[in-house]
């Protein structure tokens, strides 16, 4: 008798199991190749008393699809830098919204390395530390600048969501996973992004086309005018 009142509680726990499984968005199934990350964007180093601090990007968002990506960062409606990223042809679109300004260009492998050597000098070091960011277990990695006076940069990353090869592009190409927790410094200025939220979506193909009216310019160009807007804060 005993072993007969054991069966109905058996049975539900496998049936609990096998429902689990056959989910979509089960705790047995992290990884995924197609949706979007939302990042919580902050500026640990800059007064956020000053009037231009309300100026300043708030969030983030990355796109992804298998080996495409859209990585974009925006401050209302005024402002929006975009990078449209094909990591198979290693090739960048990055594109620029600053009121009436609309401007694109379009960077091969060899322009994006010319402009990350303008970074400062840095020397990955991994650890046995882990997080979890977003609801993913993240390892860490810290970023140690060759300037001692530039503090370092702790570095959280997945190996469940994916992206192929999705840092070449950045300072941190070795990294071998997904950033979910990370700072970025350029023209002085130290961007941090923390995800908030990983979405399994689809992604439309419109996503990774620049929009007719936006005017082409030369990578050097963009460079100049992110610079310019980037002085404008004072840091």
């Amino acid at each position: 008798m005993r072993y007969h009142s054991r069966v109905p509680f058996i049975a539900g726990l496998a049936l609990l199991v096998c429902t689990l499984l056959s989910c979509d968005n089960t705790l047995f199934e992290r990884e995924i190749s197609e949706g979007v990350i939302e990042y919580k964007v902050s500026f640990p180093f800059y007064d956020q008393e000053s009037i231009m601090a309300g100026m300043l990007p708030d969030k983030a968002t990355l796109e992804f699809k298998e080996d495409r990506f859209v990585s974009q960062v925006s401050s209302g409606i005024a402002f929006r830098t975009t990078l449209i990223g094909n990591n198979t042809e290693r090739t960048i679109d990055q594109v620029l919204q600053l009121l009436s300004k609309r401007f694109y260009t379009s960077m091969t492998e060899r322009d994006v390395m010319a402009f990350n050597s303008s970074m400062p000098e840095m020397t990955l070091i991994y650890t046995n530390e882990t997080d979890t960011v977003a609801g993913y277990k993240c390892k860490k990695a810290i970023a140690i600048f060759n300037d001692i006076s530039r503090p370092e940069i702790e570095l959280y990353y997945t190996d469940d969501i994916g992206l192929k090869d999705p840092n070449w592009h950045t300072p941190y190409a070795e990294i071998p996973g997904v950033l979910l927790r990370y700072e970025m410094e350029q023209y002085n200025m130290r961007m941090r992004l923390e995800a908030i939220s990983v979405e399994k979506i689809i992604i439309p193909e419109e996503r990774f086309k620049i929009q007719e009216n936006f005017e082409e310019v030369a990578p050097e160009r963009m460079q100049y005018e992110l610079q310019q807007i980037l002085e404008t804060f004072d840091i």
